[in-house]
């Protein structure tokens, strides 16, 4: 066995550490983020990931991971499943899998495809996306934790949804958060989020949800086995406009219900622009014998391909 891959392993997990200094804290720029990610996925495919290596490397996020894990109540249960495979390029992986693989293993959390092409969605789209390797146009998939955007025009505190939260974790924040809005018409998985409120930021507990205006896209189908499986697209208007044309508008939060489960789980949550709230709403779109099917990576058991069903927009709903 040739100990050529075993020494390059060695000496990226001794690059990463030197460089990040142990990581205790992300402060870094947005720009560091690619080197890092990239000299991880490399670790990652020479020899894989051990949880010293990783855990040296980006302490913040095993710090996070590790709290999410042991609290009281976990954030785990509220998110539906998603691939690990770009939407527009198919054959290209969004993030390495030995990456996901020991973040999965740091949640004591099991994919249920071994190749991540069935996963839990919430650590794939937080942690995960933070090492992604992947352009798209939109940028990189963790961009949305970078930006700020979401704070800014949500008018929450800086760096509740980044990479190193000041309160709370990246991933119980944004469960909770996307899950005030998605599950504000069922009241028995809203009063399951609330048990969250001691392990997020002070203020959240009372913020005012109904200050937000909401349009949701709702697609139903008969799904697989004659289960119906209702598709939301919560599209949350930002209170605080954006700074410029090119900059998010809109929150989009993509949640699935399958009769099967009985109540919905979140798939994903970012920033859109205005011209993607158009088209997402466009009438013409809209009424029975539309084609459905599962987006933004979501993997969803009733519904392996797309099928005739019924989409319509709606205003209502309460906040409590």
């Amino acid at each position: 066995m040739s100990l050529r891959p075993i020494r390059l392993f060695f000496t990226l997990t001794l690059v990463l550490v030197t460089i990040l200094g142990g990581c205790q804290s992300s402060a870094l720029k947005p720009w560091q983020w690619s080197p890092l990610s990239e000299k991880i996925s490399e670790a990652g495919r020479v020899g894989g990931l051990t949880h010293a290596a990783f855990c040296q490397a980006v302490e913040f996020v095993c710090r996070q991971i590790e709290k999410d894990r042991s609290g009281e109540f976990t954030p785990f249960e509220f998110w539906g499943l998603s691939h690990n495979r770009d939407v527009g390029r198919p054959q290209e992986l969004a993030v390495e899998p030995a990456v996901l693989t020991r973040i999965f293993a740091e949640a004591g959390v099991s994919p249920i495809d071994p190749g991540f092409q069935a996963a839990h969605a919430g650590l794939l789209h937080t942690y995960g996306d933070l090492f992604s390797v992947l352009m798209t146009p939109q940028g990189y998939p963790r961009d949305r934790w970078l930006s700020g955007d979401l704070e800014r025009g949500l008018m929450i505190e800086p760096t509740t949804l980044g990479p190193e939260p000041r309160q709370g974790t990246l991933l119980t924040n944004a469960t909770y958060f996307a899950g005030r809005i998605a599950f504000r018409d069922s009241p028995a998985r809203l009063a399951s989020l609330r048990r969250l409120e001691n392990q997020i930021p002070s203020a959240w507990p009372k913020l005012d949800f109904s200050k937000y205006s909401v349009v949701t896209l709702s697609e139903r189908v008969e799904g697989a086995f004659r289960n119906p499986v209702v598709i939301h697209t919560d599209l949350v208007k930002f209170p605080q406009p954006p700074r410029s044309a090119g900059d998010a508008a809109y929150a989009l939060i993509y949640s699935v219900k399958e009769s099967s489960k009985g109540a919905p789980s979140l798939i994903t949550f970012f920033g859109i622009r205005e011209e993607i709230f158009r088209t997402l709403t466009e009438t013409s779109s809209l009424g029975g014998s539309r084609t459905v099917g599962a987006r933004y990576q979501s993997v969803i058991l009733g519904l392996r391909e797309p099928q005739s069903g019924i989409r319509e927009l709606k205003t209502d709903g309460r906040f409590e």
